[in-house]
């Protein structure tokens, strides 16, 4: 279980281990912070992953696929959902 953070300033949705993989895209990106004194970090694996979110209010589960996300295992302490990639896709985002 982790938090799911919306966040612009990303180019794409990256997830950690709490995401279930279904499919690996033979690809890697080399990912770059804000700032040019942070490291890059290479080799960084595009996957299609699931996850579930549990919406408390409504009892209800929801099933999230993201098709092209950036896989950063146990490194990332919350998944990061980039809104506008999701709205270039059709999803409603109210942030």
């Amino acid at each position: 279980m982790c938090r799911a953070e919306l966040d612009s300033h990303s180019d794409t949705c990256a997830v950690n281990q709490v995401a279930c993989i279904i499919a690996y895209h033979g690809k890697v990106a080399e990912v770059s912070g804000f700032s040019s004194s942070l490291n890059t970090i290479e080799y960084i694996p595009i996957v299609k992953v699931v996850v579930a979110y549990d919406d408390l209010v409504m009892g209800e589960t929801t099933i999230l696929v993201f098709n092209q996300a950036l896989y950063f295992e146990d490194c990332l302490p919350n998944i990061l959902l980039n809104p506008n990639q999701m709205r270039m896709h059709g999803i409603i985002i109210d942030d």
